[in-house]
């Protein structure tokens, strides 16, 4: 199996798919950077629960019509 680039990659940057999975991994990067002392004010189950609802909209988002991204 050959792996090939789609014919609109430069376009997905406007994918909701590639948006919410971006931010989940913002979200994760940020918490993992922020001092101990700030993560002890927030509760554990904060950073995961936002990531993986940011990962559920980029799921929906693929099937999604998106005109920015399919040209149609």
């Amino acid at each position: 199996m050959k792996l090939k680039l789609v014919e609109n990659w430069r376009k997905l940057r406007y994918a909701i798919s590639v948006q919410m999975m971006s931010l989940s991994t913002a979200t994760l990067a940020t918490w993992a950077l922020m001092p101990e002392k700030w993560q002890d004010s927030l509760p554990s189950w904060a950073a995961p629960s936002i990531a993986g609802a940011f990962m559920v909209c980029g799921i929906v988002g693929r099937f999604i019509q998106q005109d920015k991204v399919s040209g149609e």
